[in-house]
């Protein structure tokens, strides 16, 4: 059926359909939770988590599969979902995760420090007060007692938003984005750039434009959505322990380990970066290898 209708091919077309089917869903996945939200009995982190579970699933997940469907008779290996892929990917993440985490931690804090101009002042306060508005509703979803409060919420926030951000934002974006005259390095990038304006949080946009750009680099390193996959769930598994542990959210699943305080120098976070650079110049190749296998 796919060979009969030429114009799926069209990496415009594609765009189209899937921008079309994510505000459509997205109005509906809006209706869900407000639903959810008149239901008497639950709790406000249920409720929370109940609705970002809906927009997983809805918002994301759908217009994501029925756009590989559109796109193509085989959507498991349009999306990145298929073939067999070995563990050394996974350890590779793990492995920048934990060299990466100083240099992030610094972004981080210099990020959350940018002053707009004075003549942006106005726009700055709007923006810190929704990031504010932002964190105390994620301080609800995430914070808690209890051991079952902290699982449900790695299930809903690390597994199931990993899953279906990457699903939709590379499995889906940047696999559509590949297909026009651009490197793939451009793709990879452009869609970091949406993904993190997305998420609306102005003051955390650089870094996790960098984690952006690095899950659409494993996708295209390893031709596998799974690496990325984890390396996202990980990130916001993170947080949500983070949160149960501490009682407060930890922007993108960093503290501030390794940050200059004072006007030091950031030698932590400097030697973070270069080591990062040096894993990933050096063993590239080795834990992020094209999977050719299917």
């Amino acid at each position: 059926m796919h060979t009969k209708l030429p114009f799926r091919n069209s990496p415009a077309v594609r765009l189209v359909v899937l921008f079309t089917l994510f505000f459509f869903f997205l109005l509906i996945a809006g209706g869900a939770g407000a639903a959810l939200g008149q239901i008497g009995g639950l709790s406000t982190k249920a409720t929370l988590l109940g609705s970002a579970a809906i927009q997983c699933i809805i918002a994301f997940c759908c217009p994501a599969w029925i756009t590989a469907r559109f796109s193509s008779d085989h959507p498991f290996v349009f999306t990145g979902l298929s073939g067999r892929i070995s563990l050394r990917p996974f350890i590779g993440v793990v492995a920048v995760y934990i060299l990466a985490m100083p240099a992030m931690n610094q972004l981080i804090a210099w990020n959350q420090a940018v002053h707009l101009p004075e003549w942006g002042s106005a726009l700055e306060t709007t923006l810190r007060t929704w990031e504010e508005q932002n964190g105390k509703v994620a301080q609800q979803m995430l914070a808690g007692n209890g051991i079952t409060g902290m699982l449900v919420s790695v299930l809903v926030v690390g597994l199931l938003t990993g899953f279906s951000e990457e699903l939709f934002f590379r499995g889906g974006m940047q696999r559509i984005f590949t297909g026009l005259p651009i490197s793939s390095a451009t793709a990879v990038w452009v869609v970091a750039v949406i993904f993190s304006t997305m998420h609306f949080q102005f003051f955390g946009f650089i870094p996790r434009l960098i984690m952006g750009a690095f899950f659409g680099y494993l996708f295209v390193w390893t031709g596998s959505l799974w690496p990325s996959i984890f390396a996202h769930a990980l990130n916001n598994s993170l947080v949500a322990v983070g949160a149960w542990l501490t009682g407060s959210v930890v922007s993108d699943g960093f503290d501030t380990l390794g940050v200059a305080q004072n006007g030091q120098f950031p030698y932590a976070a400097l030697g973070s970066a270069v080591a990062t650079a040096l894993f990933l110049w050096g063993f590239r190749n080795y834990f992020f290898k094209l999977n050719t296998r299917s």
